[in-house]
């Protein structure tokens, strides 16, 4: 199926079952939509391909916001307890705690060219 066929009316007879829809398509979709490299919309459309794909095969399996939210929860749970068996230091369970994601400094230094450090 080509991008340029795919229009609302495909959606309209699912509608019901995508709209406030959590799972990993229809997230896909949402950050297809807002990825702002995609100048020319093909993530986000092949994103719409997929989930109209899934919905005409009946295989979309919907996931409400309270499903979503008890499935990262349970994931995070489970990162922190890995965390603690491994004996990770208090910082790192702390920034896992508070949602928090561990940069490289030295990639925000170099990788980025953003002129810190030396030039060597």
């Amino acid at each position: 199926m080509s991008p340029a066929t795919i229009g609302p009316a495909d959606f309209a007879p699912f509608r019901a079952e995508f709209v406030d829809c959590h799972c990993p398509t229809c997230n896909e979709v949402a950050y297809a939509l807002s990825d702002v490299l995609d100048f020319r919309g093909r993530r986000h459309l092949a994103a719409c391909e997929a989930l109209l794909a899934e919905l005409r095969a009946g295989t979309h399996g919907r996931v409400t916001v309270d499903e979503y939210v008890t499935a990262l929860r349970a994931e995070k749970a489970a990162k922190l307890a890995a965390l603690r068996e491994a004996g990770a230091p208090a910082s790192e369970i702390a920034a896992v705690e508070r949602g928090y994601v561990r940069v490289d400094m030295a990639f925000m230094r170099e990788g980025i060219g953003a002129g810190f450090g030396g030039t060597g």
